[in-house]
């Protein structure tokens, strides 16, 4: 990768989390000028499942991926990583998404606990564990399964730890362009009271990323982690309006902190042994007076766009 490219690259991030978030807005506004028996089909249910999914994964984050990385010509150290990780960290980096979610869901579960002891009112919410549940059948699991978890983990991976924290990384410090696409990748979720839970695991995805030196371990990653909160939720679930208003205890959250707690017993050691890891990574040519924040009005204005759609959602849903 020459230099020209470097300094090329710097830009991709900003403009890929601009065009998502102006196409998810667009979406928004487009699926509220349907008829109102159309837009409650595509809104409930499994079949509102699956177009929503569809729409936001294929044409809010797949296409406008591909779009930036073929029009800056993105080379293969940002995305997809010149690395290849070897058969021990590649298992390592599927494991670690399981006890990875169980104390990400128990963290999660604790900052809406002390929102909902805050006097915030709580959005009602679905879960695709929900979806799954009312499906009654193995193929409602099995296009769950797709959606929620084969799909995400490729098509998100491919959107964060490729092109934003790559291209970030190309012209600042690798820290930043971690902690920068792990606080993009929270408020991308658009739900307040999914917003701890996707900060920490966007740390975690950028460091494998980092570590390894290619998405494609995080997408390994990624993917167990989305396939363990799908097939936890009946014994750890996440909190949401309805499990909070129905509590007669605080049972659910003392299970998470209780599991957060045990999981963390096995995530810390993986943790430790990525961290003696040399990265094999290699984001483009050196670059004098690399950026300690390497973002442009673009990613600002992007993300901002998400905040604010965050708490039209929040304000719209309660």
């Amino acid at each position: 990768m020459t230099r020209s490219q470097t300094l090329r690259a710097r830009d991709a991030a900003g403009t890929l989390l601009l065009i998502h978030s102006l196409l998810a807005i667009i979406v928004h506004i487009l699926k509220s000028g349907l008829s109102e028996s159309f837009s409650e089909f595509l809104s409930s249910g499994m079949p509102g499942f699956v177009s929503s999914t569809l729409i936001m994964q294929g044409i809010c984050i797949l296409l406008p991926t591909l779009f930036v990385i073929f029009h800056y010509g993105l080379p293969a150290d940002i995305i997809p990583g010149t690395s290849t990780p070897s058969g021990g960290w590649t298992i390592m980096s599927a494991t670690i998404g399981i006890p990875a979610a169980i104390v990400f869901t128990g963290i999660n579960n604790g900052f809406i606990y002390v929102l909902y002891k805050s006097g915030v009112k709580l959005p009602s919410l679905v879960s695709s564990a929900d979806i799954a549940a009312e499906s009654k059948g193995i193929t409602g699991y099995i296009v769950v399964i797709l959606l929620s978890v084969l799909l995400p983990g490729i098509v998100e991976e491919l959107m964060f730890r490729g092109v934003i924290q790559g291209s970030m990384a190309s012209g600042g410090r690798v820290f930043a362009s971690i902690l920068l696409q792990a606080a993009a990748f929270s408020v991308f979720h658009v739900n307040i009271m999914f917003i701890a839970a996707p900060f920490f695991a966007g740390l975690l995805l950028g460091y494998i990323r980092h570590k390894t030196g290619t998405v494609y371990a995080g997408i390994l990653a990624h993917m167990t982690m989305n396939l363990t909160i799908l097939f936890m939720a009946p014994l750890l679930p996440t909190l949401t309006a309805e499990y909070v208003s129905e509590m007669t205890s605080n049972s659910i959250l003392y299970a998470s902190v209780i599991a957060a707690t045990v999981a963390s017993v096995a995530l810390i050691p993986m943790l430790i042994a990525f961290s003696s890891v040399k990265s094999p990574t290699r984001y483009g040519a050196p670059v004098k007076g690399k950026k300690l924040f390497p973002v442009d009005l673009k990613f600002i204005l992007g993300s901002i766009i998400l905040i604010g759609s965050m708490f039209f959602s929040y304000f719209t849903n309660r």
